[in-house]
């Protein structure tokens, strides 16, 4: 089967690890996915299909003066009206279109703002797996666990039936993360920094801060949501929900 490099690894970022708990997959795999999803289903719709339907005058009956009149309603911003409303004279749509809150100029960035939010809800869980897996350069030289491989063998070691082949397993690993902690010796010899302590508070950091980046993406969305539908309050949310 002929396989992609570049895509097999990004898939795999994607996959469900040991490392991760629910609340992390429902906001880096499930929001991902589905806004992504969404994203090439407007952007698919608005590119390469028709992004906006208008009604057209009568003497518009060619087809390439209906498509230009449908473009340029796409390309200008339009206004709100409700379905009690008639079309109003130029004047009145000259007015309308300079009225606070009647505007509507968001509607050809939403596949992009989808991508946008994103990248958002993926940031702090690939943040979270960079930084334990290759180290911030401060700790570059401290932090060489493979946190991956302790889990699952942690795993697999709690599932191994025969209590002689548990043991052994098990002092596999503690050697393995001995080694690891050990491997700077010289380099905190020459610093005030114990490798040991500052690889677990290191990983301590690097977790927690993971987990506040997620929860100000949460907030940060309503904001930008709100910013972008050109909602004046920040509490929309509830009112849609209830």
């Amino acid at each position: 089967m002929l396989e992609i490099p570049f895509l097999n690894r990004f898939l795999a970022s994607t996959y469900s690890r040991r490392l991760d708990d629910f609340v992390d997959r429902l906001h880096f795999e499930f929001t991902v996915w589905v806004l992504v999803l969404f994203s090439m289903f407007v952007g698919g719709k608005q590119h390469f299909g028709e992004p906006i339907q208008c009604m057209v005058p009568a003497h518009m009956s060619q087809s390439s003066w209906i498509s230009y009149a449908q473009y340029y309603c796409f390309i200008t911003n339009t206004y709100r009206l409700t379905y009690k409303q008639t079309v109003p004279d130029a004047n009145v749509r000259s007015v309308l279109r300079n009225a606070d809150g009647v505007n509507l100029n968001y509607y050809q960035w939403v596949p992009y703002f989808l991508v946008f939010q994103a990248f958002c809800f993926f940031l702090p869980n690939w943040l979270w797996r960079l930084l334990q897996s290759y180290g911030f350069p401060f700790f570059s030289r401290v932090l060489v666990l493979d946190m991956h491989t302790i889990v699952d063998e942690a795993v697999a070691i709690r599932n191994e039936i025969k209590m002689e082949k548990r043991e052994e397993r098990m002092t596999k690993l503690v050697d393995y993360i001995s080694s690891s902690l050990c491997f700077s010796s010289g380099f905190s010899d020459k610093s005030l920094f114990n490798t040991s302590s500052h690889c677990s508070g290191y990983l301590l950091i690097v977790y927690v801060m993971s987990k506040l980046l997620t929860i100000a993406n949460d907030f940060s969305q309503l904001y930008l949501i709100a910013y972008f539908l050109g909602i004046n309050e920040v509490t929309w949310a509830l009112h849609v929900s209830f």
